[in-house]
């Protein structure tokens, strides 16, 4: 008796080893397995991730980057938050950037939300995240988190 699989809207006959044609099914019960994780994260999705920033600093995002030989537009999304060693609110930014690569360069457009951390990103043609941080009188912490998603060139 084949054991009955349900996958996204699909059903999955898979016989046992000892069935005739039970390759076949498992074989269209791993494609379509495939095929919804590609939903979930595809192979230049970054998920959840967070990175520390430098007061006054500029430099690369750890974490966040793109591979150019495949990438196409890309959506980061996330927020920034920089904390002070005075008993001072701390400034936060959600903020959203959405972007394509045409080949050579990316072309990008933050977009930010919130309380004005004085934090701007960007990105470099190699597919970096750049930051650029203001000083700001007593600030303890600056940190960034961040997910992206990323529509790719199929190779």
């Amino acid at each position: 008796m084949p054991i009955r699989l349900r996958l996204a809207d699909e059903e999955f006959d898979i016989p046992v080893v000892s069935d005739n044609n039970w390759g076949e099914q498992v074989t269209l019960y791993l494609k379509k397995n495939s095929d919804v994780i590609a939903t979930i994260q595809g192979p230049q999705d970054i998920l959840l991730t967070e990175a520390p920033l430098s007061d006054g600093g500029s430099g690369p995002i750890n974490g966040l980057s793109f591979d150019t030989s495949t990438i196409q537009q890309i959506k980061v999304e996330g927020f920034i938050i920089r904390s002070f060693t005075t008993a001072a609110d701390p400034t936060t930014d959600a903020f959203v950037c959405e972007g394509v690569y045409n080949g050579s360069s990316f072309f990008i457009n933050p977009k930010y939300t919130g309380t004005d951390a004085k934090v701007k990103l960007d990105i470099n043609n190699a597919g970096q995240f750049l930051y650029d941080a203001e000083t700001v009188a007593d600030t303890d912490t600056i940190v960034i988190k961040f997910k992206a998603s990323a529509i790719i060139e199929e190779v």
